[in-house]
Order: structure tokens, then C-alpha cells, then sequence
């Protein structure tokens, strides 16, 4: 039986699979970081000082969160 499962895992490369979701989740939550901590507080902090905000998601009107789809567009 353990015979069975190493020759299934080296015919379809389960391992390797297993190792590039992981590597693919990393670096997708490294990407959001430094869109979300970074590019987009630099690139809109004149426009936080003219409104004063200190978050873009605080930015709405008649309760609709218009900050949330800004920033989920950049």
C-alpha cells in the first residue's frame, strides 16, 4: 500500500503541486501588502491631507464605501 501512494505521488507530482500553492499563496499575500501598505498610501497621501483621512476605506458618502472600490481598483 505505501508502495502504491509513492508511486502515485511521484506519477502526478502531488508534491510539487503541494509546494507552488503554497508558494503562489505567499506571494500573492506579499503583492496585497504592497499595494495596500505602500503603493497606494504614497501615491494618494496629498489627496488624505486635502480630505482629511487617514485611511482611503473611511472615504464615503450617504454610506456608500466609494474608498473601498478606490482602492480595489489600484
Amino acid at each position: 500500500m505505501m508502495q502504491e501512494f509513492v508511486e502515485f505521488l511521484s506519477t502526478y507530482n502531488v508534491i510539487g503541486l503541494a509546494i507552488g500553492l503554497v508558494i503562489g499563496a505567499q506571494v500573492t499575500a506579499l503583492a496585497w501588502s504592497l499595494i495596500d501598505d505602500l503603493i497606494t498610501p504614497l501615491l494618494l497621501a496629498p489627496f488624505f491631507k486635502k480630505f482629511k483621512i487617514d485611511n482611503l476605506e473611511e472615504l464615503s458618502r450617504n454610506g456608500v464605501l466609494r474608498g473601498k472600490v478606490i482602492s480595489n481598483l489600484i
